[in-house]
């Protein structure tokens, strides 16, 4: 459950990423087009383009964060998942050693 869900977040950010890079082109585009307009209808239409791009670029900026975000979360839960994998074997191991040392006890018991 866990890698299909991290598995759908690296393809919602990878299509995220696809999508702003396309919006961004097409400003870009749009906004060289108009250069040369400086009155009517297209001028307006050429300073909302240009309100676009900072808003392009901190949706990618907030994508770069969550991407960020999301690998030192994946890293902390790996580590923890090894922490405690290292102390559920050396509960195991100090079990075993545990049992030897009684029953070498009782060995040294038993001689005496």
């Amino acid at each position: 459950p866990v890698t299909s869900m991290e598995t759908q977040v690296e393809q919602v950010l990878m299509e995220l990423l696809d999508v702003s890079s396309k919006a961004q082109k097409y400003v870009e585009q749009k906004t060289e087009e108009l250069r040369s307009v400086h009155k009517g209808p297209l001028s307006e239409t050429k300073a909302a383009l240009a309100g676009f791009g900072p808003r392009i670029r901190k949706v990618q900026q907030d994508r770069k964060r969550l991407r960020t975000t999301i690998a030192e979360s994946k890293k902390k839960q790996q580590e923890a998942m090894e922490a405690e994998k290292r102390k559920r074997q050396e509960a195991v191991d100090r079990k075993a050693a545990d049992a030897i040392l009684a029953e070498a006890s009782g060995a040294v018991d038993a001689v005496e």
